[in-house]
């Protein structure tokens, strides 16, 4: 367990932070006031504030100053290709958990998943302190009676010799509540069409191109994933993405006919949505904010829940066995994960419900997909990482990859999944994202992002007009799924130490894997 804190802080309504007092128990107490904060031995950290409202709780934890220390700790949603181990930096933030290496050990800290607040780190040479956002919106939030388990924290040590790839896979198996690993599961193997349409999709595309992957597929007994990605919603137009999702666009007509047709064809249909935007008028009174006829909505309000829990019975009464939701922490917050820092908002957010923080309201948002899911599995895009972890059952780990650019892909694709490729299994199943097959990228290029995210056994959709490849296209990714089917490679990467996109990975067997990805990081994408 983790040391006593050196100092808790508290943030309050009018934006003053103030020193709260250790009465020598587990409890730290604002003067004169019912606030209180309590840390207990098993590291719950629960703030009570009956009645004056709170935005921000900070935790020191003492630390011993080490000579030619490394960190390296995890990003708040998606990684955008900046995931790496750092030299000592006091303005590094690192969401949820935090990993320090030096000569004589590597200690690991964090807070286990599902925390009710946004939780991030920073380090001085003195201290571990532990942020934990726990506003509703941009507002403080407002408890009243109800105690907030904000987090736990877990701890652990690990001989300094020990991969950082072998740490991590084992401490966020703690973070998830487990000792040991689990078993990899065979991953996800299938199509998506946005990196050769980009939104310019339609029925009869789909269709071949899921006749292509069966066929693909068939030699493994496999039925593979065929997700249709954003450009089949009624309203879709080159400039909007979002809802009403009631139906199918002139491109697509009925969606249950379609999702019919793919299960014919003897793969399983799957479908994007963006939950919170639409131009349905009827559901303006429930929007957070609102640009012309679009809308985004309020997800703490019960009617937006309702609504969203019946989109997505909507698509599993079509047939859809896989439901991906996007843009969600995006259309909340205003701004991408790899700008969050310590604030997380980009323009001002006022739920309806200032009782819950944020943290729970987007946790209540996945509960409410996945329930209304059902049986059928649901992948989360641009979702809270520790928040999505034991909820969602797939996530798409980082940025998006690319169709016309090599760069792209390597930057975010190979970046991300060499960092968070720790999280597969203990938190979800992970997707660093698709294999964009086009005329645009070299094959020779593509060919070493295919060998690896078969050789890694984690999610492997491809996006490619399957029918109008070559023979040797479609042999190589016939032997990819193969591999990847197996689940017996299970590559990681030798050294998290070597870069942000390793070029040298371990198989499981002790077998060495090199890539030579030869492009140039420094250059903006």
């Amino acid at each position: 367990m983790p040391a006593d804190p050196e100092k808790i802080m508290l943030e309050l309504d009018d934006g003053t932070w103030h020193d709260l007092v250790h009465d020598h128990t587990d409890s730290w107490r604002l003067p004169d006031s019912e606030t209180a904060v309590t840390f207990a031995a098993d590291g719950t950290i629960t703030l009570f504030s009956p009645h004056r409202p709170v935005c921000r709780v900070r935790v020191d934890l003492p630390r011993a100053p080490q000579a030619e220390t490394l960190f390296f700790g995890d990003t708040f949603e998606r990684s955008y290709g900046d995931l790496q181990v750092h030299r000592f930096d006091d303005g590094q933030v690192y969401d949820w958990y935090l990993i320090e290496q030096n000569a004589a050990a590597q200690e690991a800290i964090g807070v286990a998943i599902q925390p009710q607040a946004f939780c991030a780190w920073t380090v001085s040479q003195t201290a571990r302190t532990l942020w934990l956002d726990v506003r509703s919106g941009t507002k403080p939030v407002a408890l009243g009676a109800r105690a907030l388990r904000c987090c736990q924290l877990v701890t652990q040590s690990y001989p300094a010799a020990q991969p950082l790839a072998a740490v991590l896979a084992d401490f966020c198996a703690r973070l998830a509540g487990r000792a040991t690993l689990p078993a990899r599961e065979a991953p996800l193997v299938g199509t998506n069409d946005w990196y050769f349409a980009y939104g310019a999709n339609y029925r009869q595309l789909i269709v071949e191109n899921a006749r292509a992957m069966a066929a693909l597929c068939q030699p493994f007994g496999y039925r593979p994933w065929v997700l249709i990605d954003d450009g089949w919603q009624v309203q879709h137009a080159a400039d909007y993405n979002g809802g009403p999702w009631t139906g199918g666009n002139e491109k697509f007509g009925d969606m249950a006919e379609v999702a019919q047709e793919l299960r014919a064809l003897g793969t399983r249909p799957g479908l994007w949505f963006r939950p919170l935007v639409t131009r349905d008028s009827a559901l303006a009174p429930f929007a957070l904010h609102q640009d012309g006829a679009t809308l985004t909505l309020d997800p703490s309000r019960p009617e937006v829940l309702a609504q969203v829990a019946a989109d997505v019975q909507r698509f599993v009464s079509w047939g859809f066995e896989l439901i991906k939701f996007d843009f969600s922490a995006f259309d909340v917050l205003g701004r991408w994960g790899n700008t969050t820092g310590l604030d997380y908002f980009d323009r001002p957010c006022d739920f309806a419900d200032r009782t819950h923080t944020t943290a729970e309201i987007f946790s209540q948002l996945y509960r409410t997909i996945k329930k209304a899911a059902g049986p059928a599995l649901v992948m989360g895009c641009n979702t809270a990482s520790q928040l999505s972890a034991g909820q969602l059952d797939v996530m798409r780990i980082g940025d998006d990859t690319s169709g016309v650019s090599f760069h792209r892909t390597v930057n975010r694709g190979v970046n991300t999944l060499a960092f968070r490729l720790a999280q597969e299994g203990s938190f979800y199943r992970i997707d660093a994202d698709c294999v964009g097959i086009t005329d645009a990228i070299s094959w020779a290029q593509n060919r070493q992002w295919l060998r690896l995210l078969a050789a890694s056994n984690t999610t492997l959709f491809v996006s490619a007009d399957l029918p109008g490849l070559s023979a040797e296209k479609k042999s190589a990714l016939q032997e990819a799924i193969g591999e990847a089917l197996r689940n017996e490679t299970q590559a990681v990467p030798a050294d998290l130490r070597a870069g942000r996109t390793p070029e040298d990975w371990r198989t499981k067997s002790g077998d060495a894997l090199h890539f030579d990805w030869n492009v140039d990081l420094s250059q903006p994408l």
